[in-house]
């Protein structure tokens, strides 16, 4: 019986995702998500109703827009090319249960620099676990270093 217990517990750790305990855990989840374009494990870190929005300054007219969070999510999952963003730098400000975390980042498509720049997540915390309410972004073609050398 000890044996089917312990067996029991060990399928459950192994197949619940791991919730995490701070904000930037939650953001290193949905991103580790996001590059195995995962869009099931994307979805249990983000709020229903969560968005993300853009900005690309332009010459004249700057490029914005607001979205559905589980639209980008839909879209990461079906590319038909390999998408990853890492990101870096993290720095987290965190008031009880509401959190933003800004990160550096690359976009790359099929392992080619698309573009660049910081994405702002914001978190809350709901019944203990840490949340994505909604990211913001900006989108830039040069001016970024790139992430860290190994």
């Amino acid at each position: 019986m000890r044996e089917l217990l312990s067996f029991t517990a060990a399928i459950v750790c192994i197949s619940t995702p791991a919730l995490a305990q701070e904000p930037a855990d939650t953001v290193n989840a949905f991103m580790a998500a996001f590059n195995a374009q995962d869009g099931e494990a994307m979805g249990v870190h983000v709020m229903e109703g969560a968005t993300f929005g853009l900005i690309e300054e332009g010459e004249g007219e700057d490029r914005t827009a607001i979205r559905l969070l589980s639209k980008l999510v839909e879209a990461t999952a079906n590319a038909p090319e390999q998408r990853s963003e890492p990101i870096w730098n993290l720095r987290t400000l965190q008031d009880g249960p509401v959190a933003s975390v800004f990160a550096d980042y690359e976009f790359r498509i099929a392992g080619k620099r698309s573009h660049c720049g910081v994405n702002v997540y914001n978190l809350m915390r709901v019944d203990g676990v840490w949340k994505i309410a909604g990211i913001m972004y900006s989108h830039m073609k040069q001016g970024c270093e790139g992430p860290p050398a190994p």
